[in-house]
């Protein structure tokens, strides 16, 4: 074989291990993650790379903290769940807990021991002709009737899905364009 097919070969096959590397990280956290369900408030943009998305906000982004943080310091923030079953920040470390974490940054409140986590888990993708709707019916719910399922494993986090009613939002909107009274 020529040395440049070999050459060509090699770097082909690299590549693909690459993005495969790429890819079973992400899908070994949806496959293996701790799960977490967190309270939504959506917005609905549009990213003309990516395709149409939910965009997602949290209600609960705040704990106590007792630490001085530096400007786009990497923390670990450790979870709890409320009364309701939702996930919220229990805490916010410098070094790796031995608990489940995420990796993200975080704001100090200048006048209060309170901490701002930054939930870089805030895009749900969708099928194109879905998203619209979906984001229609999220503005018309209160936060007590949707919420995201989170999975969480090694700092990093990936939505499974959102919840209306207790029910998929891909399934919730295909019954409303079936259904559309």
């Amino acid at each position: 074989m020529n040395k440049k097919v070999i050459v060509l070969l090699c770097f082909t096959l690299i590549s693909f291990g690459f993005i495969g590397a790429s890819i079973w990280k992400q899908e070994s956290i949806l496959i293996n993650g701790e799960v977490l369900k967190f309270r939504t408030a959506p917005l609905d943009p549009n990213d003309f790379l990516r395709g149409k998305y939910v965009r997602l906000s949290f209600a609960q982004r705040s704990c106590d903290c007792d630490i001085s943080l530096s400007y786009d310091q990497p923390v670990y923030v450790t979870f709890e769940m409320d009364e309701d079953g939702f996930a919220k920040p229990k805490q916010i470390h410098t070094q790796i807990p031995e608990e489940s974490y995420l990796k993200t940054k975080a704001r100090k409140s200048y006048n209060s021991d309170m901490c701002w986590v930054e939930l870089p888990f805030n895009r749900f993708y969708m099928e194109e002709s879905k998203a619209p709707l979906a984001e229609s019916i999220l503005r018309s719910r209160d936060e007590e009737t949707v919420y995201a399922e989170v999975m969480l494993k090694d700092g990093k986090a990936r939505i499974k899905d959102v919840y209306v009613d207790g029910q998929s939002i891909s399934e919730y909107v295909a019954l409303q364009m079936e259904n559309p009274n």
